[in-house]
């Protein structure tokens, strides 16, 4: 299986500060405690916390730019693991820099696969989207943790093989693994 990174992560259910959102949020981490990840976001470092909920964060030498909150879940029915993104939080001043789209790129580059339940923010449906229309990433919607569909991205938004939008079903999860992992291979067979 290509998925290097879960299979590294040994998680405890210890607790982490609350997401930051402002730009004085972000001051005071450090990288004490965290694990430098082998990819680059454009050209700035990445760690991984070794705890529950994981943070993923990306380093502009030493202030946390950026910051990913995530659940590492098995969905046993379809026998895959994923990073569940619970929040991704940008330095205000790095607005605009594609930073949360390229960590998600790298992540799913690595053989990580990525999962969103529930709604999205505009931002986020606009970085699925883009990921979608990438050759590299597949997008599927799971519904009930065993229904498989393949998403495609059409005029910048995520949608079925109706087309229509992923956005307009809230029962609809969203899945983004590497194409051609062992993953995408897997979710391929249960369509």
């Amino acid at each position: 299986m290509d998925m290097k990174l879960i299979d590294i992560l040994e998680v405890s259910r210890n607790t982490i500060a609350q997401d930051p959102d402002t730009e004085e949020e972000f001051e005071g981490f450090t990288k004490t405690n965290l694990d430098k990840l082998p990819i680059k976001v454009l050209n700035y470092e990445v760690f991984i916390s070794n705890r529950q909920p994981i943070m993923i964060s990306v380093w502009d030498n030493d202030k946390m730019i950026a910051q990913l909150t995530a659940n590492q879940l098995s969905i046993k029915k379809l026998g895959i693991k994923v990073l569940e993104i619970l929040d991704v939080a940008v330095r205000p001043r790095y607005y605009g820099k594609a930073i949360a789209y390229n960590l998600y790129k790298s992540l799913v580059g690595m053989g990580i696969n990525l999962a969103s339940y529930g709604s999205h923010s505009p931002g986020a449906e606009k970085i699925w989207s883009r990921l979608g229309s990438d050759p590299n990433i597949s997008i599927w919607g799971i519904k009930d943790q065993s229904t498989v569909l393949k998403i495609s991205s059409k005029n910048g938004s995520l949608v079925d093989k109706q087309g229509q939008s992923v956005y307009d079903d809230s029962q609809l999860n969203l899945l983004m693994t590497k194409k051609g992992s062992d993953s995408d291979y897997k979710l391929e067979s249960m369509q």
